[in-house]
């Protein structure tokens, strides 16, 4: 049988505060604050509260750990490991698709031109510059859909008459 002697082996303590009044000394003791209940039934209902609340986040973990479980079928994975996989790629990709070893070139025959490196203009890109252009398309159009840079695009047309369309033609008087 076990007998608890002392308040500190149940959890409570006792602190003592020692004050001097007209050369008496009193002695106070303080005990931690518990909950105060008037009946059993408050107790009780008191745990109930608390363990439900323990149930409930608890039960939010359960539905955390299943939906991740099933996450890869979600996004079309076979499975866990897949999806994994797939993630760490991502992750591990270079920024830089033109510095990854081995990076494919830019379908399409479009010249497209990383941070401070020239495109090389084909004669393909020149006629094609060209052709967008007598279509009546503006210079800034056709170097974004080509990869090139505005100056680029001036360049090669230099010389050509673009077509008059009606949104830019002046008015008749």
């Amino acid at each position: 049988m076990l007998i608890f002697s002392t308040p500190s082996v149940l959890g409570i303590r006792n602190s003592t505060n020692k004050t001097t009044n007209n050369n008496q000394q009193q002695t106070t003791t303080k005990r931690m604050s518990t909950p105060q209940y008037n009946t059993f039934e408050e107790y009780k209902t008191s745990l109930v509260e608390q363990v439900l609340k323990g149930a409930e986040t608890q039960w939010k973990q359960i539905e955390t750990q299943q939906r991740l479980a099933s996450l890869y079928k979600e996004f079309g994975f076979r499975s866990n490991a897949d999806l994994v996989k797939a993630l760490q790629s991502v992750a591990t990709t270079p920024k830089s698709p033109s510095k990854a070893k081995g990076a494919a070139k830019p379908k399409g025959g479009k010249a497209k031109a990383g941070k401070g490196k020239r495109a090389k203009i084909t004669p393909e890109i020149e006629a094609k510059v060209k052709e967008l252009k007598l279509q009546g398309i503006a210079s800034s159009a056709i170097a974004r859909t080509l990869g090139i840079s505005s100056p680029s695009v001036y360049k090669i047309t230099k010389g050509i008459e673009a077509p008059v369309t009606p949104a830019v033609a002046e008015p008749a008087a």
